[in-house]
């Protein structure tokens, strides 16, 4: 079963109250609250987490994101794959700055990452790495008028933005906005607001090698193998399918490759689509069913469309359209790393094409919405009586595969 992730955001104020950016913190669970983990083992997760599980624009809206890194960070530079244009590194103050954190700060500097010194004091030590600051936190509830003014008064002539955190009160937050400063964060705008979901990216990577062979313009049945053997579970529960009672044949098969191409391309996609849905969801729950239920329906369905030809397709448009309601993550972020056509893409995504409509008829049918039933199978040149009768076959059908499902536990 994948695991829950738990993400906190506080958002960080212009002084015209537009929200500038948002400071990201680990969590461990829903009490929403930091449980002193190993820090590098903390930002580590919370990069992974935001930029490969929820997506930036989820996590964020597109604006920055204030990261705390740890000196070991720091010195191991900042993933490749992670856009400057998003990412703001925030340096605690309990990072010495030795020659090493220098050099590293200088490097991640070149690569167009902004730098914020997080709870900052007036102290010599800090005087190199001020160079390179863009932003300087002040601790509001933990330093004076006085202190703050001071820090203000010796950096403010550098180009150095100034956020004021732990602002509690509006006379806190008029007071640091006279003061000079020009970023805000605290309990009086916002207290942190815990975001979950479960993470997609620890689905087992052969699933994706998989795909990525069957998206090729000719995939490999030898290929697919090789990747399937790497994988007891996925080649066991493949040879039981091809076995059970769902498929006729004449003898049992026994290797891999022979069921593979006994199923072919589209039946390997299709199968494997629903084994990954099954992982993801942690088992057959309701949403894990209804996604199939939906997905049978659909396949059912294309001929009635004169889409014979893409039944498979049909198949995916249902199996996939519930994916945000299973791992709480968002569609848009979803379908941008699964390989399946566009115009099925846009219909999950609830696009007015004849996919998008379709789903929506089988979207009213199950809430028993009978007048928009009828506007959406009308939209779709279909009969009436279509996706109830489907709907009957494939519960009936969900109930046989999840037999088989049971059996292999």
């Amino acid at each position: 079963m994948n695991r829950e992730i738990f993400i906190a955001r506080q958002p960080i104020y212009d002084a015209y109250l537009n929200v500038f950016a948002y400071e990201i913190l680990y969590r461990t669970g829903d009490k929403n609250m930091y449980d002193g983990i190993d820090g590098d083992m903390a930002t580590s997760s919370v990069i992974s987490d935001v930029f490969l599980t929820f997506g930036i624009k989820r996590m964020t809206d597109l604006k920055k994101a204030f990261i705390n890194f740890t000196p070991n960070l720091l010195m191991n530079g900042i993933p490749s794959d992670i856009s400057n244009e998003f990412l703001v590194v925030e340096i605690l103050e309990d990072v010495i700055p030795t020659k090493e954190i220098i050099n590293a700060v200088i490097d991640i500097k070149s690569k167009g990452y902004k730098i914020a010194l997080d709870d900052f004091v007036l102290h010599n030590v800090y005087d190199e790495l001020i160079q390179y600051a863009d932003i300087i936190k002040i601790d509001y509830m933990g330093t004076t008028s006085k202190q703050r003014k001071n820090i203000l008064k010796k950096h403010k002539k550098k180009g150095i933005k100034f956020l004021a955190e732990k602002i509690e009160t509006y006379d806190e937050f008029k007071e640091a906005v006279e003061m000079g400063f020009e970023y805000f964060q605290g309990y009086f705008f916002s207290k942190p607001v815990l975001v979950k979901a479960k993470d997609i990216s620890e689905v087992s990577s052969n699933y994706v090698a998989i795909f990525d062979e069957l998206d090729k313009e000719e995939p490999s049945y030898e290929l697919i193998a090789d990747i399937f053997k790497r994988d007891l579970n996925l080649s066991y529960k493949l040879l039981r399918l091809v076995n059970s009672p769902a498929f006729y044949k004449k003898s049992r098969i026994d290797s891999l490759q022979s069921a593979l191409v006994y199923l072919g391309f589209k039946e390997i996609r299709k199968w494997l689509s629903i084994l990954m849905i099954r992982d993801i969801g942690g088992g057959y729950n309701e949403m894990v069913r209804t996604s199939l239920v939906r997905a049978k329906v659909a396949e059912e369905m294309a001929r009635n469309m004169d889409m014979r030809m893409r039944k498979s397709e049909l198949f995916m448009l249902g199996l996939f359209s519930l994916l945000d309601k299973i791992t709480g993550n968002s569609l848009v972020d979803i379908m941008e790393n699964i390989p399946i056509e566009d115009d099925i893409k846009a219909g999950i995504l609830g696009r007015d094409n004849k996919f998008g409509r379709l789903l929506k008829a089988i979207d009213a049918y199950e809430h028993g919405d009978w007048e928009r039933y009828e506007v959406y199978i009308k939209s779709i040149n279909a009969k009436g009586w279509m996706i109830p009768d489907y709907y009957y076959k494939a519960l009936r059908w969900i109930n046989e595969f999840e037999e088989e499902g049971d059996s292999d536990e």
